[in-house]
């Protein structure tokens, strides 16, 4: 099998500072470069997918696909989280319009082999960490942090996905 459709989700923002305190500008996008490079030693091809920024989401958006979120719940009280999901499910819809399996990697990732042309993507939702590592350090120990920083998804798994959370229809974390 030939290299899925490999996309990095990060936000096209990052914070800077400025004589008014910090600042949220337009720049950029936040891919980190140990990623890039490691993509590029290994023979990946890529395709930068702008994060949605949590703190930008409304409940109107929620509404918009169907869900909202409950208010108090974890993921309320966290937008950063929102806009990973948002994300994420952004990806899904555009996995189902493809209409063949991609790859979504977290913007932290960092690639440690070539894509092995022998491998099929058999499962709805797979974890591929184990072409991956995390690029966090753990602050307990100091050490990098193992996660699931990479996963390939087929159009069923994403469209699986995406109907389990219309169904739910209020997401609660």
């Amino acid at each position: 099998m030939d290299q899925p459709k490999t996309f990095i989700i990060a936000l096209a923002y990052q914070k800077e500072l400025s004589d008014k305190g910090q600042v949220w500008q337009r720049s950029h996008s936040r891919i980190h470069t140990a990623l890039l490079e490691s993509l590029d030693a290994h023979g990946w091809s890529h395709i930068p997918w702008a994060a949605q920024d949590g703190w930008l989401l409304t409940e109107s958006h929620w509404r918009g696909k169907g869900m909202m979120i409950k208010q108090g719940s974890k993921l309320w009280e966290r937008p950063g989280a929102q806009g990973c999901l948002w994300s994420h499910m952004a990806l899904w819809e555009h996995c189902v319009q493809l209409d063949e399996p991609i790859i979504v990697l977290e913007h932290d990732a960092v690639c440690l082999a070539e894509w092995n042309p022998h491998y099929e993507i058999t499962h709805d939702v797979q974890k591929i960490a184990y072409k991956f590592t995390q690029t966090r350090p753990n602050k307990i120990t100091g050490e990098w942090s193992p996660g699931s920083v990479g996963y390939s998804v087929t159009p069923r798994g994403a469209a699986k996905m995406l109907s389990w959370l219309g169904t739910v229809g209020a997401i609660e974390s």
